[in-house]
């Protein structure tokens, strides 16, 4: 990000919210919860649209194995963080939503 900054361009990450996000996960915010899915939501839409990128250009590259590390990777994050003993953690059992 600050690469680019130097450059003239502006250029920014989303994973730089990771940061905040780890430690709301640490305090149980639903707030910080509810932006992490959000953001899960977006790398498991973005990444195999990245992936057929990747792979249109020239058959499996360096690229396309990060993409798909990164994307079982997300699908691991969602797996935990829609766990009901993890949502528990987060919500009072009368503030549980249904889904």
């Amino acid at each position: 990000m600050i690469y680019y900054m130097l450059n003239g361009s502006l250029y920014f990450q989303f994973n730089i919210l990771g940061f905040w996000i780890y430690f709301g996960l640490r305090r149980y915010s639903t707030g910080w919860r509810t932006c992490a899915l959000v953001l899960i939501w977006i790398q498991l839409i973005v990444l195999p649209i990245m992936l057929f990128f990747s792979v249109s250009d020239g058959g499996l590259n360096l690229d396309a194995v990060v993409d798909i590390a990164l994307f079982l990777l997300e699908l691991w994050l969602y797996r935990v963080l829609t766990r009901t003993n993890i949502r528990y953690l987060f919500y009072d059992r009368s503030q549980l939503p249904a889904a």
